[in-house]
């Protein structure tokens, strides 16, 4: 059974915003999550806006699923749709409408599916992480990961958890919180977080391209 296409009303914390959204489907509970996740998306609402649309001689309300502000990119307008509905000729209109209204508000209009939210590894590896966002890392071993890391390109994970000074047992579950956080950098997309994943500084942090 696709999970996404199924329509509930739940809700879901957004550790971006600290709000609580209220959902309509799955697939949009997960496509939140990566927006979470995001280091570009600077904040983002749900339903923030209300556009009018024809629809079979009927005027009908159209509420677009997201709106995302980034740092350095224009905001867009985000509808999740699982891909099967992409040619339901409500949906169609509900498209057009969008892209309207957006390019007369400066805004870019997307459209997200089932397939671009749920590619492999990447929201497998992100729903991983999220559990990890509320541990507290140690200075100690924030700074000694740093200070390993700055000396090379890369190092496995295992590898760094060797050259790690601290009595702790909870050591790889700060490394997860700090990937989770930015703070370390890791390949989210070709396969599962594993002890042999390799782990690197992003540049603000003084890593390099990798």
């Amino acid at each position: 059974m696709n999970w996404s296409a199924i329509m509930y009303r739940g809700k879901v914390v957004s550790l971006k915003t600290g709000k609580i959204f209220f959902l309509r489907s799955y697939l949009e509970a997960e496509f939140l999550k990566l927006l979470d996740f995001d280091p570009s998306v600077k904040t983002y609402s749900y339903e923030a806006f209300a556009w009018e649309y024809d629809f079979n001689g009927r005027l009908r309300t159209y509420l677009p699923d997201f709106f995302v502000e980034f740092y350095d990119q224009r905001p867009c307008v985000v509808e999740v749709k699982p891909r099967h509905q992409l040619d339901h000729p409500k949906n169609l209109k509900k498209f057009s409408c969008g892209e309207s209204c957006c390019e007369k508000l400066g805004y870019r209009y997307l459209v997200k599916t089932d397939e671009e939210i749920q590619k492999p590894y990447l929201l497998e590896n992100v729903k991983f992480l999220r559990r990890f966002n509320v541990v507290v890392v140690p200075l100690e071993v924030q700074t000694q990961t740093v200070e390993i890391l700055q000396h090379g390109d890369r190092l496995r994970l295992d590898h760094l958890m060797r050259m790690i000074q601290t009595e702790s047992k909870n050591l790889l579950v700060f490394i997860y919180s700090l990937l989770y956080a930015g703070k370390l950098v890791t390949e989210l997309t070709h396969t599962p977080i594993h002890l042999k994943s390799y782990i690197w500084l992003p540049l603000e942090f003084g890593g390099k391209n990798v």
